[in-house]
């Protein structure tokens, strides 16, 4: 089977950069496990996307997103929200604990 192309869409590159930041004032260990696991939740997907649950967000968007949860080592659980077209599978935003689903304006990348 061929791995997926993975493309991190800019508002997701600056929800990561945002959440990061935030964390590494409080733990700048804290901030490196969340990248070092946010890599590791897109190794996984390369390999089956589809085998995320669909995103909430899908209800009232109109495409079928889903969604890739992952964990920090003190167990903090973040979201990725994705867009798969063919081979080619859209990180749209990522989301931290207790953020609310997104609106649609929310998840309009342009390139979608």
């Amino acid at each position: 089977m061929t791995d997926y192309q993975i493309r991190i869409l800019p508002r997701a590159i600056q929800d990561l950069e945002a959440i990061t930041s935030w964390i590494h004032v409080h733990s700048p260990r804290g901030a490196l496990s969340l990248v070092l696991a946010f890599e590791a939740a897109v190794t996984r997907l390369k390999r089956s996307p589809e085998a995320y649950s669909i995103a909430p967000e899908s209800d009232y968007c109109g495409m079928q997103l889903r969604q890739v949860f992952f964990r920090t080592r003190k167990g903090n659980t973040y979201r990725m929200v994705i867009l798969i077209r063919d081979q080619d599978v859209q990180i749209l935003r990522i989301r931290g604990p207790g953020q609310p689903p997104l609106f649609p304006d929310e998840l309009d990348s342009g390139e979608t």
